[in-house]
């Protein structure tokens, strides 16, 4: 069993819209982007990430947590916050991610699993006015989603013993409940083992998300690309 802890530098781009309680705007004209609409930019977080092999059959779990916050002037309606109001915006996404994968490939350095993976993704996005408002336009609007997304899962390893490369790929495009929506997730990481017991790596992560669908009786739109650089150490038991 390998466990891995990691420093991740993640950053966040795409955009996300909220209807207004009485469905009065379609809720595709009123995107507004993270970084210019909600000043929302890029933080850091811990990343870990277990590996677990038996016989041909591989375990892997990892997570991590992103959060960052912004204030900014909107200009476009989020929700029943109308547009030109100083905003505080609070973005929130937390990963755990299961990987269930057995040996296709195995030949030589060059070793090709295939499987599933189970994928939960909360993605909270919270803008509050930092002015009083009155009804009825609200102070503070919430677009929460939450699901576990089961993905196809594929992993190619070339192991030289020292140094090890590894690129998987998760996706599924599917209707859940009253969403739907595209998941993407990719990882590279390379891996310097200078010791049997002992790795230290480091990594890249992009993930997609491109969600629609309805809660709460609001239409809302999430198209968010998560990526950044990881860089940590693991040990083996």
């Amino acid at each position: 069993m390998r466990v891995y802890a990691a420093y991740m530098d993640l950053a966040p781009s795409g955009n996300v819209g909220l209807q207004d309680a009485a469905a009065s705007q379609n809720v595709n004209g009123i995107r507004g982007d993270l970084d210019s609409e909600f000043n929302v930019g890029d933080a850091n977080t811990p990343y870990v990430k277990l590996d677990y092999a038996i016989d041909s059959w591989d375990l892997e779990l990892s997570g991590f947590q992103f959060e960052d916050s912004g204030t900014s002037t909107s200009t476009a309606t989020f929700g029943d916050i109308p547009a030109g109001t100083p905003i505080m915006s609070e973005l929130r996404i937390s990963n755990v991610k299961l990987g269930v994968l057995t040996k296709v490939v195995d030949v030589g350095p060059v070793e090709v699993s295939a499987g599933m993976a189970f994928s939960y993704m909360d993605v909270d996005m919270d803008v509050a006015s930092l002015v009083v408002l009155r009804a009825p336009d609200t102070m503070y609007e919430e677009s929460n989603f939450q699901a576990p997304v089961p993905m196809l899962y594929v992993r190619g390893a070339v192991d030289t013993g020292v140094v090890r490369g590894e690129l998987s790929l998760a996706w599924i495009e599917a209707d859940i409940a009253d969403v739907e929506g595209l998941f993407l997730d990719i990882d590279a990481m390379v891996v310097f083992s200078p010791v049997p017991a002992l790795d230290i790596f480091a990594g890249y992560r992009f993930i997609n998300m491109d969600v629609n669908g309805k809660l709460d009786g609001q239409q809302f739109t999430t198209h968010i690309e998560l990526s950044g650089w990881y860089l940590g150490a693991g040990i083996t038991f």
